[in-house]
């Protein structure tokens, strides 16, 4: 658990917002290409990541016939329960890095802003909400699911990045 007195927990908290909001435009079209998907996690990061990728798109089916109450709950379980917080400077070696979820399954871990595309990008394909919806948080830290606005916001960052090597992991 990271420790919540550390200006970096609250810089990263705020980026969760942004992430949210411009994926909500930019992933409301998404396909995922699983087949792709897998082959990447297994020549990656081996058969482990393999298997998560088959996982993951087992739950985005399940989480179809949900009530968006539980779809939301659903996808907020699968990486809280899969992948341990970290900071960027020990999972990458870079102090800011946005990770594909492709990238955090590899890895088993993230910071905030890796959790937050992951929650999002299975919310998105397990289905698509409006483009006016607002959009809400899935926090690794907080375990209340909430309103965009209720969170502070920040400069956005790294975002066509990470769309870009999404894109090339099939979730374009």
């Amino acid at each position: 658990m990271p420790d919540q007195a550390n200006p970096v927990y609250y810089q990263q908290l705020l980026m969760t917002t942004i992430f949210t909001t411009v994926l909500v435009v930019t992933f409301a079209a998404a396909q995922a290409n699983f087949p792709l998907m897998r082959d990447l996690a297994l020549a990656r990061h081996g058969q482990d990541t393999a298997l998560e990728v088959e996982n993951w798109q087992a739950q985005i089916e399940a989480m179809r016939s949900l009530p968006d109450d539980q779809k939301l709950a659903q996808a907020n379980r699968f990486f809280n329960t899969r992948s341990r917080w970290t900071q960027d400077p020990e999972i990458w070696g870079e102090n800011d890095y946005w990770a594909t979820p492709l990238e955090l399954m590899g890895r088993g871990m993230g910071d905030c802003e890796d959790f937050a595309i992951a929650k999002y990008v299975t919310r998105v394909l397990a289905y698509h909400p409006s483009a006016t919806e607002e959009p809400v948080i899935l926090d690794t830290l907080i375990t209340d699911i909430r309103p965009a606005t209720t969170r502070p916001g920040t400069k956005l960052s790294r975002w066509r990045d990470l769309l870009r090597r999404a894109a090339a992991e099939g979730l374009g």
